[in-house]
């Protein structure tokens, strides 16, 4: 870093090493370090300039990060048309698709294509010993017209893509779609078996011992290639709501889970201690995750073995 007549000029690994702080800690964070360590870091203008120019552009259908709009619009760097149905090549969106000059191409179509009316998105959540922030990886506008082996084809080249880059993928998540859980079957050998892929015919598999009190209740096979669960956001809010059902009951192993120790909880205890709210138990609003996090929370499981 040197200073010229009218301002801090800052070489490029400064502005590489502020760019990295700003987009793992927030802007927040970033305006933090800046007030208190003045000049030492860019503006975030300067950032911004630094990234338009450094930084690979997005654009739809790449396995790098995307963004993608459910409407169809015009990308004028590309030169391409956003928000149709890309098709898939072995679960793969092919990029550019949609790309003219002709205007009765164009035409053609808004009257044959379908647009899309869903964003498939792709995320990576790093498995780190410190809090890492997940990132995209990939998107695209569909219709949800692919079938399960396309998944299990896009979830192959993910995993053979981050082997060459030396990452190690533990596994896939998804939410309940019929499809994506087919896959998950399909690829954990779930009481169903690919026909002709063998993703045991590896060095890279893993081993998982599952302990033997589980074995009435559990059942996962002991190779695998990557393992597969629904999205954990969906689990804990489906658990949720399954646990403050009057209509169903919630049971793990031999053990019936109720909602009445949590009323007594609340009813008997400190919100100081416990921090739990009525609201928290109102199964009326089924995407209520904070409740799930405060509900699972050390301290609450603390106080209800105490009690």
């Amino acid at each position: 870093m040197h200073r010229s007549k009218h301002r801090y000029i800052y070489n490029i690994h400064v502005r590489r090493f502020a760019s990295s702080v700003c987009g793992l800690g927030g802007r927040n964070l970033y305006e933090f370090l800046r007030l208190n360590l003045p000049e030492a870091f860019p503006s975030i203008p300067t950032l911004e300039s630094y990234s338009n120019g450094y930084c690979t552009r997005i654009e739809e259908g790449k396995f790098h990060s995307t963004s993608v709009i459910s409407k169809v619009q015009y990308d004028i760097e590309s030169n391409s048309f956003i928000g149709f149905c890309v098709k898939l090549v072995n679960g793969l969106p092919l990029t550019r698709q949609y790309q003219t000059d002709n205007f009765t191409e164009l035409e053609n179509w808004f009257e044959t294509a379908n647009q899309a009316t869903l964003v498939n998105i792709n995320t990576v959540q790093p498995i780190t010993n410190v809090t890492s922030p997940s990132f995209l990886l990939s998107g695209f506008g569909t219709d949800n017209s692919y079938d399960t082996i396309s998944i299990i084809c896009r979830w192959l080249y993910v995993y053979e893509q981050c082997q060459t880059h030396n990452i190690r993928v533990v596994g896939f998540a998804s939410d309940a779609d019929p499809k994506y859980l087919r896959a998950m079957r399909l690829a954990t050998g779930y009481f169903a078996q690919l026909p002709n892929i063998n993703l045991l015919n590896r060095d890279d598999i893993f081993n998982i011992q599952i302990p033997k009190s589980w074995s009435s209740w559990f059942f996962l096979r002991s190779k695998q290639l990557f393992v597969c669960f629904q999205d954990p956001i969906h689990i804990c809010t489906k658990l949720r709501n399954r646990l403050l059902s009057k209509s169903a009951a919630l049971f793990i192993g031999s053990y019936r889970i109720a909602a009445k120790d949590l009323q007594d909880l609340i009813q008997g205890e400190s919100k100081l201690d416990h921090g739990l709210v009525l609201s928290d138990l109102y199964v009326k609003d089924k995407q209520n995750y904070s409740s799930c996090v405060k509900i699972s929370s050390l301290n609450i499981l603390n106080m209800l073995e105490k009690n």
